[in-house]
């Protein structure tokens, strides 16, 4: 299979390795699979996903292009794998939220979880959307690409269900956790790109838009 970016050809990608088949690699394994994953995500962010090549990776990592395939299927499950490192790490900002607050703020919490997320640790973030790169066609698509996306569309369905919340727009929930969703990811994007030595107290203004966001649907 040729890769159309590159124009390379490209082997066939299996899924990712599970941890526990990783569990049976050797410490060796082990090493030389983080020094490429660490040398991939410094690629990806260098020149994006379209950009990311298995012979350049290969180069950069001090590997033979044929031996990075004893580490990874392809390209693909490179990328997958950063994919998924990032997501992982969203989605535990998002489940540390504690369910036991009231709707309404819990909802503004997991708004701001997502904004930590970004502040603390912006290469994971750059990452995660990065690799997201395969067109989806549904909200069940994109849910199953981006797991953590769940726990915001759980969040506002439970709110609704309850009562907590009734948007006044006539907005579903599948809606509202997309406007939360994408604001959050506009502020830290923006906040990332253009406003990374502003001197204000940012962080009580995100609050605040987030807080109005879902207290005004």
């Amino acid at each position: 299979m040729k890769n159309s970016t590159s124009g390379q050809e490209e082997r066939p990608s299996a899924p990712p390795a599970s941890e526990d088949a990783l569990q049976n690699r050797s410490p060796r394994h082990l090493r030389n699979r983080e020094e490429i994953l660490s040398e991939a995500r410094r690629l990806v962010l260098e020149k994006g996903a379209d950009g990311f090549s298995m012979r350049e990776l290969a180069r950069r990592a001090g590997f033979g292009p044929a031996s990075l395939y004893t580490y990874f299927s392809g390209r693909d499950e490179v990328l997958a794998v950063i994919g998924m490192e990032g997501l992982k790490q969203l989605g535990a900002y998002l489940e540390a939220v504690p369910d036991d607050l009231p709707h309404i703020e819990r909802l503004v919490e997991y708004g701001a979880a997502y904004l930590s997320f970004a502040r603390e640790h912006p290469e994971r973030f750059a990452l995660v959307f990065a690799t997201l790169t395969v067109p989806v066609e549904s909200w069940e698509e994109f849910c199953e690409e981006a797991w953590p996306f769940t726990i915001l569309v759980d969040g506002f369905w439970g709110a609704v269900d309850d009562g907590a919340l009734v948007s006044r727009r006539g907005l579903t929930p599948d809606a509202m956790a997309y406007g939360l969703w994408a604001l959050a990811q506009g502020i830290a994007a923006l906040k990332q790109h253009h406003l990374a030595n502003f001197g204000g107290d940012i962080e009580e203004m995100d609050r605040a838009v987030i807080e109005h966001y879902v207290t005004g649907l």
